[in-house]
């Protein structure tokens, strides 16, 4: 009421001072803002207002159960994280699945992610050789129309793992001990997870025909392009620092797989969670969840995949090797470097008409 009259009291005297054309100026003006107020206060009154954690939109069109409570399912995270987005029904929902995609991506990175779903993770192109189902890892992002995005996305394809840490480069070894921990509670019936960065192209013909049956024969069984006694990089000016205080007096880190592609058998992803609990964090995923980790199990089988064989970085020899109609193409994964989406999809129509001329 003192506000009230203290401010009536100001226009009043303000309005003294004014010429006779200013004056019916701000009194309109005045009075044009009490109406807005008086009329904005009515039409928020025809409403409830609570206040709820966000709800995703309605999930039509999807490719999964909507009635399973897929979405912003509260549980325990390594340290004390929650999921965002999951689908608890991802595996279970396929009774014989041969292979689950787990693919770390960034949350921006849709076009990228469409490139995965409509190439070589799509399973009308294989019918016989399948089925696989992939799963984007994400973290929270703190922009509201990003998360939007996410969503909407989620709501159409069903696939998305998010978790309530942030997204950010140095908190991608969270994203693998997510995936370890949701392996584990929900995709037990699963033979294999092939992880893969969002930038890879694989050749799933090949891998599923040629490398997943030797793959098979051996439980407790990993396969990767593993480093042998890789330096630890001193050097602040590097992307990879690691300081003093972390692997205190080593030059050498200790064996680990490069993470942009690694098969593991499914029969270990239970203890490499657990293992994952009781390692020292280190920011460097790959040298974290497929080194220090592992490292902690017993009796695994490495297979160890060979650079211009198995994998390759680069797309100039891809091309002209799925271009010729003669020799083999012994590729399983591909690292585009550049143009990713582009090369992702061009690459695999290569494949594909490869493999459809055989």
């Amino acid at each position: 009421m003192e506000v009230w009259f203290l401010k009536s009291l100001f226009v009043r005297r303000s309005l003294k001072n004014l010429k006779p054309f200013s004056t019916v100026l701000v009194v309109l003006l005045i009075a044009f803002a009490l109406f807005v107020a008086v009329n904005d206060t009515t039409r928020l009154s025809r409403f409830n207002f609570t206040v709820t954690q966000t709800k995703l939109p309605e999930l039509q069109n999807s490719t999964f159960n909507t009635s399973s409570p897929v979405a912003f399912v509260k549980r325990s995270l390594h340290p004390n994280f929650t999921y965002i987005l999951e689908n608890p029904t991802l595996c279970s929902s396929m009774s014989e699945l041969k292979c689950l995609v787990i693919v770390h991506s960034a949350p921006l990175h849709f076009v990228k992610r469409n490139a995965i779903r409509s190439s070589w993770s799509n399973n009308s192109y294989f019918p016989d050789l399948g089925p696989i189902k992939v799963m984007f890892l994400l973290g929270k992002v703190t922009d509201d129309s990003t998360q939007s995005y996410i969503d909407t996305e989620f709501g159409k394809y069903g696939d998305i793992l998010q978790g309530s840490f942030i997204d950010a480069y140095k908190n991608i070894t969270y994203k693998g001990i997510m995936a370890y921990k949701w392996l584990s509670e929900n995709c037990r019936n699963v033979k294999v997870i092939l992880k893969v960065d969002d930038d890879i192209v694989v050749n799933t013909f090949k891998f599923m025909k040629t490398f997943l049956p030797g793959f098979l024969k051996s439980p407790r069984h990993i396969a990767c392009r593993r480093l042998h006694k890789s330096p630890i990089l001193r050097n602040p000016s590097s992307k990879w620092y690691v300081d003093p205080n972390s692997f205190k007096g080593k030059t050498r880190y200790p064996d680990y797989c490069q993470g942009f592609t690694v098969v593991i058998s499914n029969d270990i992803i239970p203890e490499l969670y657990e293992a994952s609990l009781v390692t020292d964090f280190f920011w460097i995923d790959d040298v974290f969840l497929y080194g220090l980790v592992p490292q902690k199990l017993k009796s695994i089988k490495y297979t160890s995949y060979k650079y211009g064989k198995d994998v390759i970085w680069g797309v100039d020899e891809p091309i002209k090797c799925y271009q010729n109609e003669k020799g083999d193409c012994p590729y399983y994964a591909i690292m585009p470097w550049k143009n990713i989406p582009h090369m992702i999809t061009k690459l695999w129509n290569l494949i594909v008409k490869r493999y459809q001329r055989k």
